[in-house]
């Protein structure tokens, strides 16, 4: 009986093996496109931030405020609030280079 939960136990072992592999390998490929774009022969240059490395050679690396015209407030009454579409604040789009894993504010908007 401990021969065959050892053997079972191997088993299980490998799997997870093979299930932490294939994570590392979704990662990559998810990292890939977000980075170099579909594209995987596209030219690349350094963008000027380590943290960031290199990225398509027609790409550009700018704050999230200089896109677009980022507005301080919703109009919306307090019942649109909590239900709806996920929003970013202008706090989190104006204060950083990059926006929260998780967003919590829900609005209930067109």
């Amino acid at each position: 009986m401990d021969c065959k939960c050892a053997a079972i136990d191997n088993i299980i072992s490998k799997q997870e093996q093979i299930i932490e592999k294939l994570k590392e390998y979704k990662l990559s490929i998810i990292t890939e496109a977000v980075t170099k774009g579909l594209d995987t022969k596209a030219e690349m240059k350094d963008s000027g931030n380590e943290y960031i490395g290199t990225i398509p050679h027609d790409w550009e690396i700018c704050r999230l405020r200089n896109i677009g015209r980022p507005q301080n407030g919703i109009s919306k009454g307090g019942d649109s609030f909590g239900y709806g579409t996920p929003f970013v604040s202008y706090g989190d789009v104006y204060k950083n280079f990059s926006l929260p894993e998780t967003v919590t504010g829900l609005i209930d908007a067109t």
